[in-house]
């Protein structure tokens, strides 16, 4: 399984907020996350539990070496 922590789909709910099925990076990484409790859907709508932004802010500041720097910069402010 590939560190939740550092997934992708993660990364998109936490900077982009709820996001659509449809515009989902991944449906499996996003499944792999509902399934650890770190993200929910509803009526088509996808976006992170209160452990999943925890989880967020942990694998933005683990993404600092990333090129895309979104996820570092906003998990920043909030530590």
């Amino acid at each position: 399984m590939t560190d939740i922590y550092t997934s992708e789909v993660l990364m998109q709910l936490f900077v982009y907020g709820p996001t659509w099925d449809g515009n989902l990076i991944s449906k499996d990484g996003r499944n792999r996350l509902v399934e650890a409790g770190l993200a929910v859907r509803w009526n088509g709508w996808n976006q992170l539990t209160e452990e999943g932004l925890e989880a967020a802010v942990a694998g933005g500041m683990a993404a600092k070496h990333w090129s895309d720097k979104r996820w570092y910069k906003k998990a920043a402010k909030l530590t």
